[in-house]
């Protein structure tokens, strides 16, 4: 009977570690896809609506002859913002291990 409950626990854990790894892997899977394909164009999308903003300011800054590196910086954060989002599909996942 010891054998028996010993066999039944076993087969029983094994079955609970099988699917966790399942249920792991499935919530993986839509992480993935929330973030490849929902939130990376979401904040590209709006980096690139920054960026119209900060071009325009500096134009208007430029037009009233204000001084230039003031006016560059936002938009070289901004274009660097956006090579880091959109490329993170690339490099995120294998930099986190996944």
């Amino acid at each position: 009977m010891n054998r028996l409950n010993s066999a039944l626990l076993s087969l029983t854990s094994s079955n609970i570690e099988m699917g966790m790894e399942a249920a792991k892997a499935e919530v993986l899977s839509t992480a993935k896809f929330l973030v490849n394909y929902v939130a990376v164009p979401l904040i590209s999308a709006t980096l690139i609506g920054f960026l119209v903003f900060f071009i325009a300011k500096a134009v208007i800054l430029h037009r009233q002859g204000m001084g230039s590196s003031e006016k560059l910086l936002p938009i070289v954060a901004v274009v660097v913002g956006i090579a880091l989002v959109a490329s993170f599909p690339v490099w995120g996942w294998k930099l986190i291990g996944m």
